[in-house]
């Protein structure tokens, strides 16, 4: 396996998902990312007002196919033998 998971769940009366951990297992020092998530809503609690995007610094999209480097390792890192 190539990457470990891990979910944290909060106790209570109403359990919900509050931590995901991603460790990467084949890049050096396995490097992790998280994601906290607080103010968990579900069901009716949720608006679909809330999925809304308000451009307020006037982003503008970009296709992921139009960037230069889109991978977050370096061309130099090399995973099982493949560069």
């Amino acid at each position: 396996m190539d990457t470990d998971w891990q979910i944290w769940v909060a106790q209570g009366a109403r359990p919900y998902p509050c931590r995901y951990v991603i460790t990467s297992k084949n890049v050096n020092l396995g490097p992790q990312y998280s994601v906290q998530i607080r103010d968990w809503k579900s069901g009716t609690e949720v608006a679909a007002t809330n999925f809304g995007f308000a451009n307020t610094t006037n982003a503008k999209k970009v296709d992921a196919n139009d960037l230069a480097d889109g991978n977050e390792l370096p061309k130099h890192f090399v995973i099982e033998g493949v560069k």
